[in-house]
């Protein structure tokens, strides 16, 4: 009985630490994203600075889509992939103590 409540916790935690790499990565393509658009629309003035057409600078939430002249802090790598790992092996191993308790009985 001990062994399934140890497996259930560890797939509890391991589902956690998966929903929180998805949560950050989710995040950071989102930060990414906004860089590559605001990024685009710098090289599209560099090209035609006095294009009255040319669209507005697209609105970002993102601290690191500032413009390139304030000198934004680089984006980070991709998050989560550790996380993703260990909750991977903490997986398996809790179906390695699952089959434990289902081979003891």
């Amino acid at each position: 009985m001990t062994g399934l409540i140890v497996a259930a916790l560890m797939a509890a935690a391991a589902g956690y630490l998966w929903f929180t790499a998805a949560r950050d990565r989710r995040e950071w393509v989102s930060h990414a994203s906004q860089v590559r658009l605001v990024r685009e629309w710098e090289r599209q003035q560099r090209t035609a600075p006095y294009d009255r057409q040319a669209p507005a600078r697209p609105p970002v939430t993102s601290p690191y889509a500032a413009p390139a002249e304030a000198a934004p802090p680089a984006l980070p790598p991709a998050p989560g992939l550790t996380r993703a790992l260990w909750g991977a092996i903490l997986l398996s191993v809790a179906l390695l103590v699952l089959a434990a308790e289902i081979a003891a009985r």
